[in-house]
Order: C-alpha cells, then structure tokens, then sequence
C-alpha cells in the first residue's frame, strides 16, 4: 500500500503548477488597464503579489484543514483499504477528465486577443503568457487521466464501479459556475486555488 501511494503521489506531481498560477497573478504581469478587481485587491495589500495576500487570509475551512485532511494522512501510512483508493481516484478522474478541461477551455476562451495589439507590446505578450501556462495545465492534465488508467490497472482498482458523489458533483458544478460567470482573472485566482489545495506535494508532505 505504501508503494501504492508513492506512484500515486509521484504521478500526480504532473500537474502542479502553482508557481506559474502564481507567476500569472505577480502585479506587473497581470494587473492591466479594465482589470478592476484584481487591482483593487493588489493596493490593499503590503506584498506585490496576489497570491501571498491569499494565503494569508483567514477562511473556513483553513486551507491547513483542506490539506492535511485524516484522509491523506492515512494514505501517506499506506494504511487505506484499495476500495478507499479506487473510490477517491474515481472521483478525482471525473474532475480531471471530464470538469477540468471545460474549465481551462473556457478561460482560454476569454483570453482577450486583439489583431491591433502589436507582438512585442504588453497587451500580446501578457496574453500569450497566460495562454501558456492554460496549455500546459491542459497537457498535464491529460498525463494525470492516463495515468489514472496505469495506475488502475496496475493495482487492480476499479473505478467505473463508482457513482458521482455528491461533494465531487457540487464541486465540478462551481468550476462550471465560475467558468461562465466570472471574469478571465477571477477565472486565474479560482484556478490557482484549486491546484494549491489539491497540490499533493502540500497535502502530504
């Protein structure tokens, strides 16, 4: 069970990419004419960097209980039953195969391109930036759903033998929500928290 997890924990580690979430949110990358949100946040804040002011805000649950659940802990001992496994990673395969894409698609889709905005200039280059990282969450995320496969087989789990609970259904319906409703940097912020409470290098070690 123990080696189970270190595949697992090895294999997951393909799509964190916080650090360039974080790169997108640094002020003189993101914060642009028309982006009144984010601004408004970054001038309250001592720190030039949105997402140092994030994690120092006090939420509930705190974002220590999102990623130091009992749960990981006892996967990290190896001391979960295979069943407990195959239920979670079913759940997680729906978020990352099926929510996940929609999600990154649409905020690619909002990226706002301008034939008028000259290839050197800010505007081009901070949007192609942003781009670039969305591509690569899609590219990882692609790598995570095959490994879900290798991993099942490899260990025999079965997760198409799962229904869709409801704290998953809930949860890939907010990513829903956020992706039609909110803006492109909103949509970014939304992004860059997911990936840090599900980033598996913090759940665990």
């Amino acid at each position: 069970m123990a080696n189970l997890w270190r595949t697992l924990h090895t294999g997951f580690n393909t799509r964190i990419v916080g650090e360039q979430l974080s790169w997108l949110l640094f002020t003189d990358r993101v914060i642009r004419p028309g982006i009144i949100l984010i601004a408004t946040i970054v001038t309250k804040m001592s720190s030039n960097k949105l997402t140092s002011h994030l994690l120092s805000l006090k939420t509930t649950p705190t974002n220590s209980a999102a990623t130091q659940h009992n749960f990981l802990t006892l996967a990290g001992r190896g001391e979960l039953p295979l069943s407990r496994l195959a239920l979670w990673l079913s759940q997680d395969r729906i978020y990352a195969a099926h929510a996940y894409p929609r999600f990154v698609g649409a905020l690619i889709s909002r990226i706002p391109f301008h034939a008028s905005d000259s290839i050197g200039g800010f505007e081009e280059q901070s949007n192609q930036g942003i781009l670039h990282v969305l591509v690569e969450c899609l590219d990882n995320i692609v790598l995570e759903v095959e490994f879900f496969k290798k991993t099942a087989n490899e260990f025999q789990l079965d997760l198409d033998g799962w229904m869709e609970r409801k704290g998953t259904r809930d949860y890939t319906a907010e990513m829903a929500r956020i992706s039609m409703s909110s803006s492109l940097e909103e949509g970014i912020v939304f992004l860059w928290a997911m990936e840090r409470v599900s980033c598996y290098l913090t759940s665990v070690s």
